[in-house]
C-alpha cells in the first residue's frame, strides 16, 4: 500500500494540513489519520485528502499534526511545518513515550484523550502550548457489524488488543475468563460481519497507566454496536459518560 501526502488546502481557511506517522500502516494511523480525512471529504467534498505520510523532515504544510511521536530526532523540531501538532494517542505507555518528552516543547499543540490527560501535561510535564482534548470516535465499520445472540445467557466481550491484555489492559482476565463466557475480539485484524455478545468489558485497575492514558475507544465502539458495557472509571471514560 502506498501513503500519500496530506497536505491539500483546508475549503474555508486555505490552510494545508498534512497528517504524518512513524507507521502509517498501523490501526492508529487509520483511525486518528485516514478515517478523520474521510469525514471531512465526507462533509466536504471540495477536501480532497492522499492518506498519511510517513515521517519525513521534508514533509511541509501550514499545520502537521503527528500522529503518535517521530522517531526522528530532528522531529519535529527540524521539520518545515509552521504548527506542529502531537496527537498523543495512547503512546504513553509504551516506548514512543521517551520521544514525547524528549521533544515536547517542541509542539505548538497536543492533543490528549482526557482531561486528565490535558492537567497531567499541563502540571505535571509543564507544557504551555496548547493542549486540546479530544475523545475517541468508533471506528465506522462497526456500524455495518451485527450482534446475534443465540444464547439465553448474557454473553460478555472484550474488544481490543488483544497483546495487551496482561499489561493492564484487562484486569482480572484470567479470572473472569474462566467463570464467564466472554469472547475476545482483536482489533487490529479484519473486523467481522458479525458479533455473539451483547455485553462490552473495558476493566482497568484505577490508578494503572492504562486507566489514566488510554483513550474513550471501548465506549464508542460499544455505542456503535448499540451494546452495554460494564466499564471501570478510567479517566476518559469520565469525560464522555454522565
Amino acid at each position: 500500500m502506498q501513503y500519500g501526502i496530506e497536505r491539500q488546502p483546508h475549503p474555508r481557511t486555505n490552510t494545508s494540513i498534512l497528517f504524518m506517522s512513524a507507521h502509517p500502516e498501523w490501526g492508529s494511523s487509520r483511525m486518528r489519520g485516514f478515517q478523520i480525512m474521510d469525514e471531512w471529504k465526507r462533509k466536504n467534498n471540495s477536501y480532497q485528502s492522499d492518506g498519511v505520510a510517513v515521517c519525513s523532515r521534508d514533509q511541509c504544510a501550514d499545520i502537521c499534526i503527528f500522529i503518535g511521536p517521530c522517531q526522528d530526532h530532528g522531529l519535529p523540531s527540524k521539520s518545515c511545518c509552521k504548527v506542529k501538532v502531537l496527537d498523543v494517542i495512547d503512546k504513553l505507555l509504551y516506548p514512543e513515550k521517551r520521544f514525547i518528552l524528549g521533544h515536547l516543547h517542541e509542539y505548538d499543540a497536543i492533543i490528549v484523550n482526557s482531561s486528565f490527560m490535558k492537567k497531567y501535561f499541563r502540571q505535571e510535564l509543564g507544557y504551555n502550548g496548547s493542549i486540546e482534548v479530544l475523545l475517541h470516535h468508533s471506528d465506522p465499520r462497526w456500524h455495518m457489524t451485527k450482534t446475534n445472540v443465540s444464547s439465553q445467557s448474557l454473553q460478555f466481550g472484550y474488544i481490543g488488543t488483544l497483546g495487551a491484555i496482561s499489561h493492564g489492559n484487562f484486569e482480572n482476565h484470567e479470572i473472569l475468563t474462566k467463570l464467564y463466557p466472554i469472547t475476545l475480539v482483536e482489533t487490529g485484524k479484519v473486523i467481522g460481519s458479525e458479533v455473539t455478545f451483547e455485553m462490552d468489558l473495558s476493566l482497568r485497575q484505577l490508578g494503572n497507566p492504562f486507566a489514566q492514558f488510554k483513550t474513550s475507544a471501548k465506549v464508542a465502539t460499544a455505542a456503535a454496536l448499540g451494546h452495554n458495557i460494564i466499564t471501570t472509571w478510567e479517566e476518559a471514560t469520565r469525560d464522555c459518560l454522565p
